[in-house]
């Protein structure tokens, strides 16, 4: 697959895709990693699996129904506790700076365009994660 550098076995992260490809794809690359993956398929998902269980990354689809990546990145930043920060990191097709920008100012932490490189996910994990990084 992707000749990768890093593992993270200590990161808990959550998947959240309402396209099954893209759910196993980045599931297989995070799992390269040895992260603890948990892989949802819509944001009501998404908010319930958060309110239960300590993630450190979220990696959120923009585009998804009943409840987009905007809305659910909104929600959590309002459940999130003044001391805990998880990171979102935004996945889209749409690559203009005007949704970069939007996904920055919703309060994402980064944004990756589609189609999905483990190259690039292992780079923002260890931008947010270089104490947690072991050599693979």
């Amino acid at each position: 697959m992707q000749n990768l550098t890093y593992r993270f076995p200590d990161l808990k992260i959550l998947v959240v895709d309402d396209y099954i490809v893209n759910q196993k794809l980045t599931e297989a690359i995070l799992d390269m990693m040895e992260c603890d993956v948990d892989v949802v398929s819509n944001g009501k998902e998404a908010i319930s699996s958060y309110k239960n269980s300590n993630y450190d990354t979220i990696i959120l689809d923009i585009m998804m129904d009943e409840m987009d990546g905007y809305e659910v990145t909104k929600t959590i930043r309002k459940l999130e506790k003044k001391d805990q920060h998880v990171h979102i990191i935004a996945l889209t097709a749409n690559v203009s700076d005007k949704v970069r920008k939007k996904c920055l100012k919703t309060g994402m932490d980064y944004y990756i365009a589609k189609p999905i490189k483990g190259e690039e996910i292992e780079s923002v994990l260890y931008k947010f994660f270089p104490d947690k990084a072991e050599s693979a």
